[in-house]
């Protein structure tokens, strides 16, 4: 009888080959899929998230509006090899408004569309790039590498203090209760048996939950959100469920969030440990037009 990893290898040959496959810009985000197609690929894939980068152009409104204007999804050709044989992928999703009455109601009547780059059927307002990382098997062989050092520690700056804002009691089921939710049914997020394929002793909790966490203890610390902006999220190390988490603030002292938001450096904010020793999570949030425009491809 086949050991479960090589039934999990004999499914993730093909469907690698099928992701390696895409020409640039496939859409992958198609009205007759119940599901994103990379959902699927990335649950049988065992793949991780390492990074997560929205730019918000402006609020989106209802669902139906917005597959009006457009919705797609691509996966970007530049697949990048760590120094620890992993491969990084990148998928770009984007979203696009119908072109307003006021600003396109002529081109509508006449059969045209909004010209949106990229594609859509109307101006951008949502655009998020999630970097994948596919774990090389080499990994075991080479043993835990030491976890990276913070950026203020590597340049010898002190780090910001860290304000608590919420501590998080993540139980062992949240994988299962978020995935049921956004149909990421990754085996690495549902429970020990299934997450050991990919190396993890328990079931670890999905980035995006974790992002969307901090972004609502943010909302309900009191920060307002000014559009157009970005939210970056660096995913540090993954959670094993069930856990504690500490989310807050990490800013210089004295120093104002909404102040904060209109730099280039934006508002930095994390996530930690029960312990408060290591970093699970570090993101920022900015307004300045700058950051928004370089997330945004050049879209002004």
């Amino acid at each position: 009888m086949a050991s479960p990893l090589l039934v999990a290898a004999a499914l993730a040959v093909p469907l690698l080959a099928l992701l390696l496959a895409l020409p640039r810009g496939s859409t992958l985000v198609l009205p007759s899929w119940p599901r994103p197609l990379w959902l699927y690929l990335q649950a049988l894939l065992g793949l991780a998230k390492l990074a997560r980068k929205p730019a918000a152009k402006g609020a989106a409104k209802g669902g139906s509006a917005l597959q009006a204007g457009g919705v797609n999804c691509r996966v970007s050709p530049d697949f990048r090899t760590t120094p620890k044989g992993d491969t990084e992928v990148d998928l770009v999703l984007e979203a696009h408004a119908p072109t307003t009455a006021a600003a396109g109601g002529a081109a509508a009547a006449a059969g045209g569309g909004g010209g949106g780059k990229g594609g859509g059927g109307g101006s951008l307002v949502w655009r998020a790039t999630t970097t994948l990382i596919i774990l090389s098997p080499r990994r075991a062989k080479q043993g835990a590498a030491a976890p990276a050092a913070p950026a203020s520690a590597a340049s010898g700056q002190a780090p910001p203090p860290f304000t608590l804002l919420d501590t998080w009691r993540l139980g062992g089921d949240a994988g299962r209760r978020y995935g049921l939710l956004n149909a990421d049914l990754n085996p690495i997020h549902l429970h020990p048996l299934t997450s050991r394929l990919f190396g993890f002793r328990r079931p670890i909790a999905h980035a995006l939950y974790l992002t969307g966490r901090a972004e609502a203890t943010l909302r309900n610390s009191g920060l307002e959100l000014r559009y157009p902006l970005v939210l970056s999220a660096d995913f540090k190390r993954p959670t094993l469920l069930p856990a504690t988490l500490h989310c807050g603030w990490l800013l210089p002292a004295g120093a104002a969030a909404a102040a904060a938001l209109e730099s280039e450096a934006g508002a930095s904010f994390a996530v930690l440990s029960e312990d408060r020793s290591k970093e699970v999570l570090v993101g920022r949030i900015s307004c300045h037009p700058a950051v928004v425009k370089a997330a945004a491809g050049g879209d002004a």
